[in-house]
């Protein structure tokens, strides 16, 4: 790998070597300081290849550089993320207790992809006027989450409404998935329909059939026995009636006292949400501020050199992009 430039270097670490060193990491991790120290004493190897920086480069530097986390970080990830869904124990982090019940988790066999029917969409800038037209909106509003619903006949007058006030926890793509939901429940099975919302993230989970959000699943076994539903995407405050029209539905939900339904958040931000130091941008705010704890401490190339370049002095000398380093973070 000597000649292969360094993102390319970093590309085959990041999907090959990491993956193999953290092999096993949910039994063999024991977030001891002799194994956190020998992960790190791994990783330099080939922090040192993609940085191509001089062997004297502190571990710390090498990771801010590279855009690489720390690996005790992303073994003990691994290994809480392990105990937690996989062994069903509850977890503490910091002064908060965290069990699999608190988020999103679909035992994907119970839905299988061959079972999912072919999910179409479209773009639609004018409702169309031969059909019942049912617009979705979700909506996040002073730390509360709504979900609005708006029905129009052919000529526009509203047949009925609703709002639902979700948990604070939920997302915004849970809020406009709901009220998706809420639109098939409130319709009869033989009912021609079409439902608009401004949410494409949620039409391509429908669309896709890996996607394992309980409540995308839900929405997929309600269209089983829905024939007549077609799907349309509008772009969001451009004017559309309907649309508007849901998106006050779901700003009046978030103002309602008391929460209707509870949902739970979805599995893929379980990291983001429920282990903050484990965030990407939480380790390169750790590494950086360490960097420079050690620049005042002591200098890192002379005593002569001025505070202002003792950081460069050490970035100076890699052939890996600073930018390219904080982007992959």
């Amino acid at each position: 790998m000597g000649s292969c430039p360094p993102p390319v270097v970093k590309e085959i670490y990041k999907v090959a070597i990491e993956k193999l060193i953290l092999y096993g990491a949910e039994i063999w991790y024991d977030g001891t300081a002799r194994c956190n120290k020998k992960l790190l004493q791994i990783q330099i190897l080939a922090l040192l290849k993609i940085a191509k920086t001089y062997t004297t480069v502190s571990t710390e530097a090498l990771q801010i550089l590279t855009g690489c986390g720390p690996l005790d970080l992303l073994a003990g990830r691994v290994h809480l993320q392990f105990k937690m869904f996989n062994k069903d124990l509850k977890v503490t982090i910091g002064s908060k207790d965290y069990s699999s019940s608190d988020f999103d988790i679909v035992n994907i066999f119970e839905f299988p992809p061959w079972d999912c029917l072919p999910f179409y969409w479209r773009a639609c800038d004018i409702p169309l006027k031969d059909t019942k037209n049912i617009f979705t909106d979700g909506s996040k509003l002073d730390a509360r989450v709504g979900s609005g619903v708006v029905c129009l006949d052919q000529r526009d007058n509203i047949l009925w409404q609703c709002e639902i006030r979700l948990n604070d926890e939920a997302s915004v793509f849970l809020a406009e998935a709901y009220a998706i939901f809420m639109a098939l429940q409130k319709t009869r099975e033989d009912e021609t329909i079409g439902i608009y919302t401004d949410s494409q993230s949620v039409l391509l989970a429908l669309e896709s059939p890996r996607s394992y959000s309980k409540i995308i699943v839900d929405i997929k076994k309600l269209l089983r026995h829905r024939k007549y539903v077609k799907f349309y995407w509008v772009k969001a405050h451009i004017g559309t009636y309907g649309n508007e029209l849901a998106d006050v539905a779901a700003k009046e939900a978030t103002r309602k006292n008391q929460i209707e339904q509870v949902l739970v958040k979805e599995l893929v931000n379980a990291t983001k949400e429920c282990l903050p130091e484990f965030r990407s941008e939480d380790v390169f705010e750790k590494l950086w501020m360490y960097v420079n704890y050690i620049c005042e401490a002591k200098s890192l190339t002379s005593p002569k050199l001025p505070r202002s370049r003792k950081v460069s002095s050490e970035i100076g000398g890699s052939s890996f992009s600073m930018s390219e380093s904080v982007k992959s973070f």
